[in-house]
C-alpha cells in the first residue's frame, strides 16, 4: 500500500516533444491519481500542445527543441521552486504506465531511497519489444557503470521513469542536453552517496512509433559523459561514505548557486 501523504507531496513531470495522439492518454492516466502534474513542452511542432491544454495542466514550453536533458532541468527547477517534496519523471510518449506510480511511491518508502528508477529488464519481454538501439546502448551503459564506478549497478540506467527526493535534486548540478543527462544524474547520485534502487516495470512500445533515440549520436554521447565524469571526479577516491558526503556538500553549494543564477528574475538582489 502506497502512502497517500507522499502522493500529496509528489509532483509529476512529463517531458514532451511531438507526442500528438499519445500525451493525452498519458495525462488521463496521471490525473486519475493526482492533479499535481506539469508538462515540459520541448518545442513540439505537432498538436501535442492542444492535447495538453485540453487537460488543463500547467505547461512550460521551450521555444525550440533543446533536448530531453533541458526539459529535465526545466522540470527540476520548477520543482525546486514549488512546495513539493518528491518529483516523478515519466515520458509523455505512452511507454510508461501511470498506474505504476503507486509502486514507485511504495518502493521509495520501503527502501528509504533517494532515487527509484524503473527497470525493463526483469522479464524477457524487452528482448522482442525494445528497439535494437536501446538494447545495445542500455547494456553497454550498464556494463560501463559497473566497470568505471566501483561496481555501481543499475539494471536499466537509461530509463526515464524515476522518482526523486528533494534532498537529492537540491544537490544536482549538471549540464543539460539530451539523453546523456539521465546518465549524468545517476552517476552524480552515486558519487554523492544517495540511495538508488530499481523497480520492475513494463514499457509499452508501439510498432508505428519512431524512437527519438539516435543509435549514432546518443550511443556515443552517453559513454562520453561516463568517461568525462570518471576523469573529472575520480570515483576510486570517493569510495568511503565520508568522502561521498563531502562531495555531496560541495555539489549542493554549486547546484544552488547555479539555480540562483539561472532564475535571477525570481530573486531580489540586495544593493
Amino acid at each position: 500500500m502506497f502512502s497517500l501523504l507522499i502522493l500529496d507531496q509528489l509532483l509529476v513531470v512529463c517531458p514532451v516533444y511531438n507526442e500528438e495522439g499519445r500525451i493525452g492518454k498519458v495525462l488521463d492516466g496521471i490525473q486519475k491519481l493526482t492533479d499535481n502534474v506539469i508538462v515540459i513542452n520541448d518545442g513540439s511542432t505537432d498538436k501535442s500542445l492542444l492535447e495538453i491544454e485540453i487537460h488543463q495542466v500547467k505547461v512550460i514550453s521551450h521555444q525550440f527543441n533543446w533536448g530531453k536533458g533541458c526539459a529535465i532541468r526545466t522540470g527540476m527547477d520548477y520543482f525546486l521552486s514549488s512546495g513539493f517534496d518528491y518529483v516523478l519523471f515519466m515520458d509523455g510518449d505512452g511507454q510508461h504506465k501511470p498506474e505504476d506510480i503507486p509502486a514507485f511511491i511504495s518502493q521509495l518508502e520501503k527502501e528509504e531511497a533517494d532515487l527509484v528508477i524503473g527497470s525493463r529488464f526483469d522479464d524477457n519481454k524487452w528482448k522482442t519489444t525494445m528497439p535494437f538501439s536501446r538494447k545495445f546502448s542500455n547494456l553497454m551503459s550498464r556494463f560501463g557503470l559497473w566497470l568505471l564506478y566501483n561496481g555501481f549497478t543499475v539494471k536499466d540506467p537509461q530509463n526515464g521513469f524515476r522518482v526523486y527526493r528533494k534532498r537529492l535534486v537540491k544537490c544536482l548540478s549538471f549540464y543539460p542536453h539530451k539523453y546523456e543527462t539521465e546518465m549524468e544524474i545517476l552517476i552524480l547520485s552515486y558519487l554523492m552517496n544517495f540511495r538508488v534502487v530499481n523497480i520492475p516495470i513494463e514499457s509499452l512500445y508501439s510498432e508505428n512509433q519512431s524512437s527519438k533515440f539516435s543509435l549514432l549520436y546518443d550511443t556515443w554521447t552517453i559513454p562520453n559523459v561516463m568517461l568525462k565524469l570518471f576523469f573529472s571526479y575520480r570515483p576510486w577516491l570517493l569510495r568511503s561514505n565520508n568522502k561521498k558526503l563531502g562531495f555531496r556538500a560541495k555539489k549542493q553549494e554549486e547546484s544552488m548557486l547555479n539555480y540562483a543564477v539561472n532564475n535571477l528574475p525570481k530573486y531580489i538582489i540586495p544593493s
